[in-house]
């Protein structure tokens, strides 16, 4: 009999279970993910070489923040279905919306830290859009994600219960697929692009000024944004119904048995490296620099299927399986948490090489440079894991 691919164990950013239960290939790839975050980020003033950024950072920008998404919607559905529905969104919001309001305060403070020592602009840009410091993430780039994440788990809630309802309909759950993956990008750059700093403009219909209107403005500042994160969000709910219905399911663990065999090992890590240049072949061919949105959601399927199939050879090796169980556990944190040691790391880089500043970094150095980020984000995020109340408040646990 094959063996079902879906893990039992609910799993978020945060979640930790036995290492026998866990998908262990999944810790890999999220922390992997949240080093990619930190690669996306960069050190702010000091710049890259284009090498690094037409590559590695396209790369993660399509891999890291879309796994994320991919595995929170995937190991979320058990939980979607729970008969106390407001029990769920009570925790959910404790887990996500609590440290994403957290962190917020934490980098507002570090704002007006900036601000007493001589950085007044960006203190002043900060505090002059209280709506995109509240309810989008203004505080540090990446925190808008939490928001998006708690607006998608609403969205999937009712989703998810419907086409439960409806015995999971294939049919549906692969329109609803299709449907989401054909109009995601599309549907949410719209709502993005409608956005500008001084009005929203619907083409020649509507003109929203922020000064004339700054209620109606921000009402439909909010209404577009949560539409935008609605969007994005959908392709990994539609991905989730699909991966685990029993007719996909059954064959997603018939070809993992497959490749399982020993004869087929050996191909398996070519098998990778075409999952990591996919993406590039398209625009070389085809001249154009910018990817695809269909990389967007193909990617992070990709490795999320490879995820599941390395997750058994993983769990023979004791020591690498501790680590990644701890990495994956800490990733959470590191995500949040890595803007403000940049903050602080990038002064001290200035201070005792000068010369930094006027040069780019190569591919070498800001792989170092992003690995000591992410690693010092790790300490900390292991330092509030040991204080019960702080972990709670900026980690969800």
């Amino acid at each position: 009999m094959n063996k079902k691919i879906v893990d039992n164990s609910e799993i978020s950013f945060n979640h930790q279970t036995k290492t026998k239960d866990r998908l262990l290939g999944v810790d890999l790839f999220r922390a992997i993910a949240a080093y990619g975050v930190v690669l996306i980020h960069g050190l702010g003033r000091i710049e890259r070489s284009e090498l690094t950024i037409n590559i590695v950072v396209s790369f993660f920008d399509m891999f890291s923040v879309p796994f994320f998404l991919t595995a929170a919607f995937f190991f979320s559905r058990n939980s979607l279905l729970s008969n106390d529905i407001k029990k769920f969104i009570v925790n959910r919001f404790e887990r996500i919306m609590l440290p994403y309001f957290a962190w917020s305060c934490v980098y507002v403070l570090a704002r007006f830290g900036g601000y007493l020592i001589g950085d007044r602009s960006s203190f002043e840009k900060l505090i002059s859009d209280p709506m995109r410091l509240v309810f989008f993430g203004g505080a540090s780039v990446q925190l808008y994600f939490l928001p998006m994440l708690f607006i998608g788990t609403l969205v999937a809630l009712p989703l998810t219960r419907l086409i439960g309802k409806l015995n999971n309909n294939i049919i549906l759950i692969i329109l609803l697929f299709l449907l989401s993956f054909f109009n995601a990008e599309t549907i949410a750059y719209t709502a993005r692009s409608l956005i500008l700093p001084e009005a929203i403009i619907i083409k020649d219909l509507v003109y929203i000024s922020s000064s004339d209107h700054p209620l109606i403005y921000n009402i439909v500042r909010l209404i577009l944004m949560n539409v935008r994160f609605i969007f994005k969000c959908l392709p990994y709910i539609a991905f989730s119904l699909l991966f685990q219905s029993k007719y996909f399911n059954d064959i997603f663990s018939k070809l993992i048995n497959f490749l399982q065999k020993k004869r087929y090992e050996k191909i398996m890590p070519y098998l990778l490296f075409l999952f990591i240049i996919a993406p590039f072949i398209l625009p070389i061919l085809t001249n154009k620099i910018r990817i695809s949105f269909i990389y967007y959601l193909s990617i992070p399927y990709l490795f999320f299927f490879y995820a599941i199939y390395i997750s058994p050879i993983i769990c023979q090796k004791k020591y690498l399986s501790f680590l990644i169980n701890k990495l994956s556990y800490l990733s959470f944190g590191i995500y949040l948490s890595h803007a403000l040691i940049t903050q602080s790391f990038v002064p001290i880089a200035i201070k005792l090489y000068p010369n930094i500043i006027n040069t780019r970094l190569s591919l070498g150095m800001s792989l170092i440079f992003a690995l000591i980020i992410f690693l010092l984000s790790a300490a900390l995020t292991y330092l509030l894991t040991l204080n019960k109340k702080l972990a709670r408040v900026f980690l969800g646990l």
